[in-house]
């Protein structure tokens, strides 16, 4: 049965359009409601509530209201919620506003969550990982990031710390293997002990490694990743069983591991494989072993960690030469998945979200409130009719409700949508963990009901607050408490622009860091090079001189191919790559403290690296042919290091120097000339000291191939096969142009910049929005006044000045209160700060003035309306 449409079309009439939509369909729901029952009853109530609602419209609240007997207006929460939905037909441009709003803040939120879902949350594939302990390994210099130890520092740790149970250790290697006549290099993890049982790895075909397969004389085998098995082998059934030759020795495959292990750099790996006791790898130099233990029933972390760091500052003083500054301790599974600046970053991702939430929220509650004065009326009237306050507020909060769930639902999109974007411009396996999962879905629900209850905390007290035979009496045309509104919206605009501001200058500083680290000036130019990789192992070619035969014929063989300019080596990529740190000492000079004794990076390289890199000398002359073939070793330095050690490059040219070289005897050394500083702050601080020796006098396996070309990256292919030519089990690896290597480094600098910089240009509009919506029901309410004043003759200019002071006296006062916040957080995170200091002044007024420029704009059509009113028109229609 439909309800009475006489009725409903008296109360079209008579009611104002906003309010006859909302009345019309509350009384249509309870007569659906009653009608079930009894038709002619529900039609009877149906005309006795319309002649009390037009019966308290015509005393306009003379008489007291009263609650009708047996009426109940708001009776179920899933019909506040059908009512609130309502919002999105009857005012669809105020909805969409805030949906639009509450998407982007619940959107970007949710993004960096799935930051934190993996750092923080995600279950690891270790069982019982609480209980691992690490011992991790800071390299001297602040900057250097994390190292490792040395196998004989791992012998001293397995036997001396008793509180890491099965202390185990591994590390990376990339190695040759061969199978059905093809060649390629693949990154193995060599492991030491039995870490795969530490770590619960589990075989998804065959078994995992165990203590057996490290004992002497045991059968050489290998245990494949899932990655490998299913990309490179097809997901082969009879890879098990299968031999292959790992760096010219033949190993069994014995297993493929489940893929849960694969995440970060984990998932980089092709193989693992137990360490076969290469001399090469167990010097007290090779500090690549990573070792992890099980912490003992009844100690912590701490306990472990004050063994750990007695037994590191013992082995400083035995082998001041190695471990000078190095800094050992016991960090946690978290700790050990990321790096120190990964948790300040994250934190830092937080906030900043967070104060967009929040800069969100009092955005839709400005709107809220805006909307409210606008339906006081409608609300008395509900009020009136039987609805008690406690139905009122809930229809308020289950609109808003309704305003956060679909805010939340775009949001999801637009965190999907930044995902995509991160998946397809990162380049770090750790990006690629990002997913959306159950957790990730359940935070962005909580926070779209934790949003809306937040923005609908003021409209509600407005509601306890409101008095409805007052607001009966005054009518639709007034609003009670005006000033205090305005007031109230004042407050809330002046806390956007303090959020935005801070936001402003905090992802200015953090963007302009990363973009200095970004555009830093490695000291040369990458774009005309390639290179390559390749490693003489000791398996192929036990004697070191034919080793370097072998890597000269190979730069020869490069050095002919068409186009080519040029073709040199080095050990580590030109300020790309960590630098092995090396103490020397200086001809005449006596060192009695060894802390202060020089320190400095060590590259080795080829006669012509100097050239084909690209790299000035400031002072004495590069290497020649000459000194290749001289049995007297010679040096080039950087101007750090001369400005460190020898205070001008002058006085560096002609020194000696003694290295101490970790896999031979020392090397001494004239130093023949001063190079210019290479340095990358993205990898290592800006200037280190490097002292570069060349491959002749310092042998070495591994080497990077470097090839100038005026188009390096034609040369990928022919590269390639120069040196297969010049061996075919000398397969080349990382081949890439050295463009590529340094967008590839400063990749998570790129993606976070771009993330801090699109939430600063958010957190800017929505204020600006915020500020044009007080600015804009400003004009409005005072349309009578501003009519007024026109019309004893105030001219049009001073009510825009007026309105635009308005603005700018509410900017101003958000923008003291932000700089204050923003110094305060510039200053927690100034150690991460490069290239920009916490307080530097064009930042700061950069956002200000950014600041006044959004409030100009979003006084500019308020401004507009007020100069345009009518006052006669005004006036008549008040």
């Amino acid at each position: 049965m439909m309800p009475p449409r006489l009725a409903q079309r008296i109360l079209d009439r008579f009611l104002a359009a906003s309010l006859a939509d909302a009345v019309i369909g509350d009384l249509d729901e309870i007569f659906a409601a009653e009608a079930r029952h009894s038709p002619r009853r529900a039609s009877y109530r149906y005309w006795r509530r319309t002649a009390a609602l037009l019966w308290h419209l015509r005393r306009r609240g003379r008489a007291s209201a009263r609650q009708l007997p047996g009426d109940r207006l708001m009776t179920t929460m899933l019909r506040d919620f059908v009512r609130g939905s309502r919002l999105f037909v009857s005012q669809p441009a105020f909805a969409w506003a805030a949906v639009v709003t509450l998407a982007l803040a619940i959107g970007a939120n949710t993004l960096i969550f799935t930051i934190a879902n993996v750092l923080v949350l995600k279950p690891l594939p270790f069982p019982s990982a609480e209980t691992l302990g690490w011992i991790l390994v800071t390299m001297p210099g602040s900057s250097a990031g994390r190292a490792g130890v040395s196998l004989p520092e791992y012998a001293v740790f397995k036997a001396e710390a008793p509180t890491l149970s099965s202390l185990a250790a591994w590390r990376r290697q990339t190695v040759t293997l061969r199978e059905r006549n093809e060649s390629d290099r693949v990154l193995a993890q060599l492991v030491i002990g039995d870490l795969q049982g530490l770590w619960g790895l589990r075989a998804l075909r065959g078994r995992v490694l165990t203590l057996a397969d490290e004992q002497r004389g045991a059968p050489r085998v290998a245990v494949l990743s899932h990655r490998f098995w299913s990309t490179r082998l097809g997901s082969a059934e009879g890879a098990v069983g299968r031999d292959v030759v790992i760096d010219g020795t033949l190993h069994t495959v014995v297993g493929v591991l489940t893929p849960d292990i694969e995440l970060g750099n984990l998932s980089e790996i092709d193989l693992w494989v137990p360490f076969s006791g290469d001399p090469a790898l167990a010097s007290r130099a090779e500090r690549g072993w990573r070792p992890v233990g099980r912490l003992q029933d009844g100690t912590s972390h701490k306990d472990a960690n004050a063994q750990v760091t007695a037994i590191a500052d013992r082995l400083e003083r035995e082998h001041p030469d190695i471990n000078r500054d190095w800094i050992a301790r016991v960090g946690t599974t978290r700790e050990a998945l990321g790096g120190a600046n990964t948790w300040i970053v994250l934190s830092l991702l937080a906030v900043v979200v967070g104060l967009l939430l929040l800069l969100a929220c009092a955005n839709v509650m400005n709107l809220l409130i805006a909307r409210l004065i606008g339906r006081r009326q409608e609300l008395a009237v509900r009020t009136a009719l039987g609805a008690t306050r406690g139905q009122v507020v809930r229809q308020i909060v289950s609109e808003s409700v309704m305003l956060g769930l679909a805010g939340g639902a775009l949001g999801l999109t637009v965190a999907w949508a930044g995902l995509r974007g991160i998946h397809s411009v990162a380049t770090e396996p750790f990006f690629r963990q990002l997913a959306f999962d159950f957790r990730v879905l359940l935070f962005a629900v909580g926070l779209s009901f934790v949003a809306p209850l937040t923005f609908s905390i003021l409209p509600t007290l407005r509601v306890l607050r409101d008095d409805v035979r007052t607001t009966l009496s005054e009518g639709s045309t007034r609003s009670v408490g005006s000033a205090a509104a305005a007031r109230g919206r004042s407050g809330l605009v002046v806390l956007q622009v303090s959020l935005a501001v801070t936001l402003l200058i905090v992802a200015a500083l953090v963007v302009q860091t990363m973009q200095a680290e970004v555009a830093a000036d490695l000291g040369y130019d990458p774009s005309k090079l390639i290179t390559a990789q390749i490693d003489v192992a000791s398996w192929k070619v036990k004697d070191e001189r034919a080793a370097l035969q072998l890597r000269q014929r190979v730069i020869a063989r490069v050095k002919e191919l068409p186009g080519a300019e040029g073709a040199a080596s080095t050990t580590v990529l030109p300020a790309l790559q960590f630098l092995p740190q090396m103490p020397f000492d200086i001809d005449g000079r006596q060192t009695l403290d060894e802390r202060e004794r020089p320190n400095a990076g060590l590259s080795v390289v080829s006669t012509e690296y100097f050239a084909v890199v690209g790299v000035p000398l400031l002072a004495g002359r590069g290497f020649t042919e000459y000194d290749a073939a001289s049995a007297r070793p010679v040096a080039v330095v950087s101007a750090e290091a001369a400005r460190r050690f020898w205070q001008s490059p002058t006085d560096a040219v002609g020194s000696t120097i003694r290295i101490a070289d970790t896999s031979g005897p020392p090397i001494e050394a004239t130093v023949i000339g001063v190079a210019r500083n290479l340095a990358n702050p993205v990898i290592v601080e800006p200037s280190v000291p490097t002292v570069y020796v060349l491959d002749e006098h310092r042998p070495t396996r591994g080497i990077h191939i470097l090839v100038r070309a005026e188009t390096p990256a034609a040369l990928a292919g022919a590269l390639r096969a120069a040196i297969g030519d010049a061996d075919a089990d000398l397969p080349a690896y990382q081949l890439r142009t050295l463009s590529e290597v340094v967008a590839d480094e400063n990749s998570s600098n790129q993606l976070l910049s771009g993330m801090f910089a699109a939430f600063a240009v958010i957190a800017m509009l929505l204020a600006t929005a915020g500020l044009y919506g007080v600015m804009s029901k400003a004009v409005s309410q005072r349309s009578g006044e501003i009519a007024v004043r026109m019309a004893l003759g105030a001219p049009a200019r001073a009510i825009a000045r007026q309105v635009v002071g308005h603005s700018i006296k509410l900017a101003a006062i958000g923008i003291a209160l932000g700089m204050v916040c923003a110094y305060g957080l510039a200053r927690m995170i100034g150690s991460l700060l490069y290239g920009v200091t916490a307080t530097d002044p064009p930042t700061y007024v950069g956002a200000v003035a950014l600041t006044i420029v959004g409030s100009l704009v979003a006084s500019w059509l308020p401004m507009r309306r007020a100069a345009g009113i009518d006052p006669t028109e005004s006036l008549r229609r008040s």
